[in-house]
């Protein structure tokens, strides 16, 4: 059986996974720093994540501050790899 995390027929990326396995706090912490970022850069990267960036094949295309406070607060690039779709 799959583990695939699905979302209206979409594929978590590993952002995505990180974000689901992360500790309810640290969920908060993302977000809250995504909206701080978004505030101050006039952009709303929390709604990017949760719409576009947690589902998207390219994530190499994300804006770079996603990129960075994902690592930072929910350490995506440590996902096992055992749990990412094929």
């Amino acid at each position: 059986m799959s583990k695939t995390i699905t979302h209206s027929s979409k594929r978590l990326n590993v952002l995505g996974y990180a974000y689901k396995n992360a500790t309810v706090a640290n969920q908060l912490r993302f977000k809250a720093e995504l909206l701080e970022a978004g505030e101050r850069d006039k952009a709303n990267y929390w709604r990017a994540f949760r719409d576009v960036w947690q589902y998207s094949e390219y994530i190499g295309k994300a804006p770079f501050v996603i990129v960075v406070i994902a690592d930072e607060v929910l350490d995506f690039e440590n996902q096992p790899i055992s749990e990412l779709p094929l």
